[in-house]
């Protein structure tokens, strides 16, 4: 697995992420969102490595139209990570028979090019949780009323 430089302060927990469902799926969950308790933000936690004893995921916060678009296969999965702006990029390596809940989210100070994800399009096929990702868009969309005009073709 690549080399990270972790910020030790920067911790995400865990207990304010609620899962939605996955967004890829093929042969277990690949890319999952998640939903903020307290602001309804949306997060991307995105398998990116393993060794023989742990998986690396990344997390990372997302904007809601970039999902949508990203749903609608109008950008690519490295578009909708791109769309982050200056928003943390957190990693979770968690050893083989653990789970997400108990093991620490800590923010990096820099992403290698390994991790970035590569330019492939959503694909349907591979979504078996559509219907509650699509509902947290609105979730997320409607919770901040200046985005509420904008709910169409979701």
């Amino acid at each position: 697995m690549e080399s990270l430089s972790i910020i030790n302060s920067e911790r995400l927990s865990y207990e304010d992420l609620i899962r939605i469902g996955d967004v890829v799926n093929f042969e277990g969950s690949l890319m999952t969102l998640f939903q903020h308790r307290k602001d309804n933000s949306l997060y991307i936690i995105d398998w990116v490595d393993r060794d023989e004893t742990t998986n690396r995921w990344l997390i990372y916060q997302i904007d809601a139209y970039a999902l949508n678009k990203y749903l609608h296969m109008e950008i690519t999965h490295a578009q909708l990570f791109e769309s982050l702006t200056s928003r943390p990029i957190f990693v979770a390596d968690v050893a083989h028979g653990n789970t997400l809940q108990n093991t620490d989210i800590r923010m990096i100070a820099y992403l290698p090019s390994a991790y970035h994800p590569e330019q492939t399009f959503f694909d349907p096929d591979d979504c078996p949780s559509l219907a509650a990702i699509k509902k947290g868009i609105v979730n997320s969309l409607s919770s901040n009323a200046q985005n509420t005009p904008n709910l169409c073709n979701i």
